[in-house]
Formats: structure tokens, C-alpha cells, sequence
């Protein structure tokens, strides 16, 4: 087993963020576990009061999705 710590440069683009989730993964064997950064996928920027309200939840959910599958 390895463990994979992914650095990603996280924007505030889902489908960017989950592309990068994807190829992070794509490298991953059987077993492997793969730790990636709070807020990977929609992004986390404090500093935008707007950002989280902007977010939209159903491109979201169809990336964690997107993720869940290839990790099964």
C-alpha cells in the first residue's frame, strides 16, 4: 500500500479541481490510499464571502460522484 499526498493548486473551477482529483487517481493502484486538500474539488477561498453562496451544489454532487466511481 502507499499513501499519496496530492498537491493540487486548487482554483475556483469544479470541473478544473475534479479533473485533477481524476488524474491524481488514474495513477493510484489497488489499495493505495490518496489524501488530497480540504476543499479540493469546489475550492475554499475565505476571503470571498460570496464564494460558497455561488457554488453550485448539483456540479458538486456529480463530481463526488464522478470521484466515488473511479475509486470503486
Amino acid at each position: 500500500m502507499r499513501v499519496t499526498i496530492a498537491q493540487l493548486h486548487v482554483r475556483r473551477d469544479v470541473t478544473h479541481n475534479k479533473t485533477n482529483i481524476l488524474s491524481v487517481l488514474q495513477s493510484a493502484r489497488a489499495g493505495d490510499w490518496v489524501v488530497f486538500p480540504e476543499g479540493a474539488l469546489s475550492g475554499y477561498f475565505p476571503e470571498d464571502d460570496g464564494f460558497v453562496r455561488d457554488l453550485d451544489p448539483v456540479l458538486i454532487d456529480d463530481g463526488i460522484q464522478e470521484i466515488e466511481d473511479m475509486v470503486r
